[in-house]
């Protein structure tokens, strides 16, 4: 009985803990589709969130700062602080985790998660306007859409 009530109460507690979106990557397949273009992130709308933070490949989050850290234990599920194929976003709202994907290095991310000096740039919801272009078929690299011109070289 003792064993039969400790593996429903793991069930359940597994059942709560949040998982990836696929309202994320879903909205990310839908409006990543031409060669060069604007990904207005700030438009989605799945649910309530604010802040954005791009967390890059290798990122260990045990040994970081910041607000983002709250979601170590999702990042810890992705593997990311070994993997060099993923970034995740984390969508914050009022500073407790609303929602994170995981989002393979073909749609290019990872330049977009730190500072010069290495800290974790925060996003702001109505600052999530990223540019992109076609790298190779499939393949997208974004920037901040006032680096517009950084794409164009």
């Amino acid at each position: 009985m003792k064993k039969t009530l400790f593996i429903l109460l793991t069930l359940v507690i597994a059942a709560c803990a949040k998982q990836p979106n696929t309202k994320i990557t879903n909205f990310l397949k839908a409006n990543v589709t031409q060669k060069d273009s604007v990904l207005s992130l700030n438009r989605f709308n799945a649910f309530e969130w604010d802040t954005l933070y791009i967390v890059p490949p290798y990122t260990n989050a045990d040994r970081e700062e910041g607000e983002w850290t709250k979601a170590s234990a999702e990042l810890s599920d992705t593997g990311i602080r070994s993997r060099d194929d993923i970034s995740v976003l984390l969508f914050f709202n009022k500073g407790e985790l609303a929602g994170y994907t995981e989002v393979k290095n073909a749609i290019y991310f990872a330049d977009l998660g730190r500072a010069n000096d290495g800290t974790m740039i925060t996003y702001k919801r109505k600052d999530c306007v990223f540019a992109y272009k076609q790298i190779g078929p499939g393949w997208f690299e974004f920037k901040k859409s006032d680096q517009i011109n950084v794409l164009k070289k």
